[in-house]
């Protein structure tokens, strides 16, 4: 089995097909890379990274801190 394939199937993806399908897409690679170039020029360096009212937070965290983030920022 494919990693990805695998990985889609871990994650829940119910259409295999159709998310192989995106894979193949030359034009989901550009969206991709291009996300990728405008992470890096904002100083985004890994996942997951949140921008909030303008802050940027990296970090996996719970739904309780990012809603007290949330409302911390948006004083």
């Amino acid at each position: 089995m494919k990693p990805w394939k695998n990985l889609a199937r871990i994650a829940g993806i119910t259409d295999i097909a159709g998310f192989e399908k995106c894979l193949e897409n030359k034009q989901t690679g550009r969206i991709i890379d291009r996300d990728i170039r405008i992470g890096k020029k904002i100083g985004v360096d890994g996942t997951p990274t949140l921008i909030i009212n303008g802050r940027m937070v990296s970090g996996a965290m719970t739904s309780a801190e990012l809603l007290n983030l949330i409302n911390r920022f948006s004083r």
